[in-house]
């Protein structure tokens, strides 16, 4: 039982020491904007935004925000991650010279009304487009959250989309990745789905950012190691 509190003490701190926060959106209350745009953005990444689609209707509410009109039903989210076009969408860029790895959210919790949608999923994919969504390997969920009788209740997913993100993380060098969190099987479209919104960090992106070398830099690594080696080889024969 010690082995497996340290060895699952050490998978925590593991990925906590490789968790810097890459990007953050301090989401509004009480607001209907579609749009939001990054607060937070660390070094060799551009800011983005976060919008919520077509399919959504923005409504207002003092801790949450996103809206209405998601389509009701579904047993799968591909009609609504692309002909309904009822998902939250946002993305990543590493800036030239950059390469950022992605392995989980800071914070990521969802809030429905009783006939708002009950499951979402996570997708990614390097091209925005419909196709490259359908087809992309890179989804996480789907998550079942919370319905209430009545009102709206807040579920957190936060550490099961880390889980995921831990065995599935998600590298971006020197170009954009693309994100849809989609909502469905919901009961009504006057239900609501929203990204809650009662602190300052209320969604981001953590992992890490590191340099790319230029080629020139490269080639210098490459000939001091040849160099060492040989001088090495060189000692040995001497």
């Amino acid at each position: 039982m010690k082995k497996l509190t340290i060895i699952l003490g050490s998978i925590f701190l593991t990925f906590y020491a490789n968790a810097q926060l890459l990007i953050n959106w301090d989401l509004p209350t009480s607001s209907t904007n579609r749009s939001v745009i990054s607060n937070f953005n660390e070094v060799g990444l551009s800011s983005s935004t976060i919008e919520m689609a077509s399919g959504i209707t923005p409504s207002s509410i003092s801790n949450g925000w996103g809206g209405i009109s998601w389509t009701s039903g579904g047993v799968d989210p591909f009609n609504n991650l692309t002909v309904n076009n009822d998902y939250f969408t946002f993305s990543i860029t590493a800036s030239t010279g950059y390469q950022v790895t992605i392995n989980g959210v800071s914070n990521l919790a969802i809030q429905v009304s009783a006939s708002g949608p009950r499951y979402w999923q996570l997708f990614y994919s390097p091209i925005n487009d419909n196709a490259s969504f359908l087809n992309s390997s890179r989804n996480y969920g789907p998550f079942e959250v919370a319905i209430p009788v009545t009102g709206t209740l807040i579920t957190d997913i936060t550490n099961s989309l880390n889980t995921l993100f831990a065995a599935n993380p998600i590298t971006i060098s020197e170009t954009t990745g693309y994100f849809r969190l989609v909502g469905y099987g919901g009961t009504s479209g006057s239900g609501s789905g929203r990204i809650s919104s009662a602190g300052t960090n209320d969604f981001g992106l953590v992992g890490s950012v590191s340099s790319i070398p230029e080629p020139s830099s490269l080639s210098l690594i490459l000939i001091g190691s040849t160099s060492l080696i040989a001088l090495r080889r060189l000692n040995r024969n001497g």
